[in-house]
């Protein structure tokens, strides 16, 4: 039998359930599923409130990966309220009881490691936003090829440098690989009852250069 080839695409409204899903899976499995599912929503929402250039992997019709990435220059101000918005009431959902509660403070101090790894680094002009791969569709260059489309964006808009933010969670050596530099890493500072344990996470800033050629006359 013939393998199937996954295939790439903008993303869809329609879409937005199963890449908050898939979020969901690869971070916030450890948590209460009500509480995991809010996590996920607003974590999503956070990013697309920023975001300008989104594609999605497919594969016998499931999603399999996405990326969402933001040159600042192309943001909506509708757009960021809007799904700013959207992160703030999912965000409310959690302030009922003491998992909900723990959780968001737990994001929010994740969300603050990463705005002081931007101040001393940035600014940039442009973000790798949010990428996620499932573990099953790794290993087939499908990662690559997402990853690709955002450099052929950025390239398209004369991007020479962009940023993005990952852990040790994730397999951060897929940008090495890919020649991007860590410039910067901070420790969360953890709280009992985080759902890391007692082995709290390094978040990283990563930043890569785009070469463009120069047609000479």
């Amino acid at each position: 039998m013939k393998e199937s080839t996954p295939t790439i695409h903008t993303m869809r409204r329609s879409d937005l359930p199963s890449i908050e899903q898939l979020t969901c899976d690869m971070w916030y499995a450890n948590y209460e599923p009500r509480v995991g599912a809010a996590l996920s929503r607003i974590d999503v929402e956070h990013c697309l409130a920023r975001t300008t250039f989104a594609k999605v992997a497919e594969l016998d019709g499931e999603i399999v990966g996405f990326i969402l990435a933001s040159i600042t220059a192309h943001t909506s101000k509708t757009s960021t309220l809007r799904h700013s918005a959207k992160a703030a009431g999912a965000a409310m959902t959690l302030l009922t009881d003491e998992a909900g509660r723990r959780a968001l403070d737990e994001f929010m101090r994740i969300a603050r490691v990463d705005d002081q790894l931007l101040r001393e680094a940035g600014p940039f002009k442009a973000e790798v936003v949010l990428f996620v791969l499932a573990p099953a569709a790794r290993g087939h260059g499908l990662g690559k090829r997402l990853f690709g489309t955002v450099m052929e964006h950025f390239t398209a808009n004369a991007i020479d440098e962009y940023f993005l933010y990952t852990d040790t969670t994730c397999d951060y050596t897929f940008y090495e690989h890919r020649g991007l530099e860590q410039k910067g890493a901070l420790p969360l500072e953890m709280k009992p009852g985080d759902c890391y344990g007692s082995e709290p996470p390094t978040f990283f800033i990563y930043t890569g250069k785009i070469a463009h050629e120069i047609t000479i006359r």
